[in-house]
């Protein structure tokens, strides 16, 4: 599976994202769900939550940027 596809089935049902670290050095992500399934996806941590946001309609960048005024904090 794609991650898009993972991502459009799955939707809503993720109960974590794990990063996981490869001897060869590379960087990806554990995605386990209520199903108790386990998908493993080449992808860094950042690039994975931006895709979950982007199903949201949500960019993070300027989430962060604002979040002071969302939560009436500094």
């Amino acid at each position: 599976m794609t991650i898009k596809e993972i991502i459009s089935n799955y939707l809503g049902k993720f109960v974590a994202l794990e990063p996981c670290y490869k001897k060869r050095g590379g960087n990806s992500v554990c995605l386990y769900t209520r199903d108790g399934e386990l998908y493993e996806v080449e992808r860094r941590m950042l690039s994975m939550l931006n895709s979950i946001a982007a199903c949201y309609n949500a960019n993070l960048a300027l989430l962060r940027k604002n979040y002071g005024l969302y939560l009436a904090c500094r």
